[in-house]
Parts: C-alpha cells; structure tokens; sequence
C-alpha cells in the first residue's frame, strides 16, 4: 500500500504535509514524494521512470492543487492522469485558497470531489486513510496532527496568496532571501559542512546517507546530493545548490567564517587549499 503525493516542487510546505501523514501512524517508506529526500526519486533513477511507476504502484493519490501547481505542466499531466486511472486508483484532492474555482476548471469537473485544507478535509482524508490502511488513533492524536498542521501552513499558504500576482523574477527573489536568512541559524555543525564542500578541490564533499546534519542541510535547501558514490564506504557526493555558492561570493565575512572554521577543524592544507 503506497501514497503517491502529486505537488508543486516550489511549494515547500509538502513536508509538512509528509509530516502530518506520518504522524497519523503512515510508515514513511510508504509515501513517494518526488521533492523530498529519502521519499521520491532514488539514487541513480531516471526521474521519469520513478515518477511512473510510483504513481501506478499507489494505492492512493493525494493532489496539492495550489497556483504553482496549476501553473506546472509536469503537475498538470499527473492530474491528467487521475481521468486514465480513475477506475482503479483511490484519489484526494486538496485546492489551496491561493487557486479560484474558476480556475481548476478543465482540470478538476464537478464530478471530482475536492477539499479545502482545513481540519474538515484533512478529518476526511484520515476516515481514507483509516479504511485504506487500517491505522487508528486516538482522537486526541488526530487533533493535535491536524492542528500541528495548520499552524505551520498557515504563514506558508499567506505567502501563496501574496505571490500569487507577482512575476517569476519577484518570487525567485523573495525565495532566495528567504533560504539566505536560514544561514544565520545554522549551527557550527553545518556550516563546517557548508565550508568544507565550497572549498573542497572539486566543489564536492561525501556523507553517508544517514548523516543527521546533512540530512538538516538538505532539507534546508543548501545542498544536494549528486549521482556519485565513493567506492567501498556507501558515501554520497553532496554539492552545494547554487543559490549557496552565489551568496557565500559576495559575502566576504562569510567567507572569513567559513575559512576560519575549517582552519580550527584542522582541514587546511599548505598549499592554501581544503580537504
């Protein structure tokens, strides 16, 4: 039995989402979630190839209809999907209050039932999952997932409705602050990670998978695993996204911290460069 998360990789609040459905008592390695390390595409797929055979191996789809989502035409073809398989697939769809009702017309027709992300369609979609997958909590629990929920989407779909006239440039701008103001908050940990990979020969570093404070870089957005793996030990090859590389550029304070981090770990090398 697996769930099948259909969204907009630019709305980040679907591991929140991935989240509150594990919190209800879902196993984690039953959910395929494309943007969310550890729960979509693995190591050395083709995208496309796992995508496919994620979607026909679930036994329930649940769709994060929002303005970005409407916007994707990657997006929009997995909702295309739910008329081809709509016989054999269990479905659920969210709309955001960032998208009209006019506006999923011809993608969603009065025959498909949708709900609103609030405690009522997030109580349906428990009595799905409870008849699908046999889970059972106390009510207690329940509430305390949904209202969990809620609170942390709520600053997330504000800011959905805010964008949602805005140009791709403004909202590309508005993200990068967003992910730069993280850094102050990262503990000493991580941006010894963060150093040691921008001054690293080939911009690259190697973590096992299970590494919390990797794990915590990724989720934040700061780096990404790449395709390689290091012979012998099950390493990944982690690189910084590039939003990272630009912002440590131009801040040359950040650079000194970096530098002088990786010095008191004992990294540097003599002729000026890093492990």
């Amino acid at each position: 039995m697996k769930i099948f998360i259909s969204h907009s990789s630019k709305d980040l609040f679907v591991s929140n989402f991935v989240d509150f459905l594990i919190k209800l008592g879902i196993n984690a390695n039953d959910i395929f979630c494309s943007s969310l390390e550890g729960q979509g595409v693995k190591n050395g797929e083709r995208i496309n190839d796992s995508v496919k055979k994620a979607l026909n191996d679930s036994s329930l789809i649940i769709y994060l209809i929002s303005h970005n989502f409407i916007n994707s035409t990657y997006c929009t073809q997995e909702l295309g999907a739910l008329w081809a398989i709509n016989e054999s697939k269990n479905y659920f769809i969210f709309k955001f209050d960032d998208v009209k009702n006019e506006e999923i017309k011809g993608f969603v027709d009065s025959s498909y039932k949708y709900n609103l992300l609030n405690t009522d369609g997030l109580s349906s979609l428990y009595d799905v999952l409870l008849d699908l997958f046999g889970i059972c909590n106390k009510q207690a629990v329940i509430n305390r997932a949904i209202n969990s929920l809620l609170e942390a989407l709520k600053k997330d779909v504000e800011i959905l409705i805010e964008d949602k006239d805005k140009t791709s440039a403004e909202i590309e701008e508005k993200r990068q602050k967003a992910l730069e103001k993280q850094y102050e908050d990262l503990s000493i940990g991580e941006k010894l990670i963060i150093g040691s990979i921008y001054y690293s020969k080939y911009a690259v570093g190697y973590y096992s998978a299970s590494n919390g404070t990797i794990g915590l870089l990724a989720s934040k957005f700061f780096v990404v695993r790449t395709s390689n793996v290091s012979s012998g030990f099950m390493q990944f090859a982690y690189a910084l996204q590039s939003w990272v590389i630009k912002f440590i550029k131009r801040n040359e304070a950040i650079q000194k911290e970096l530098t002088q981090l990786i010095k008191k770990n004992g990294e540097y090398l003599d002729d000026g460069g890093f492990y």
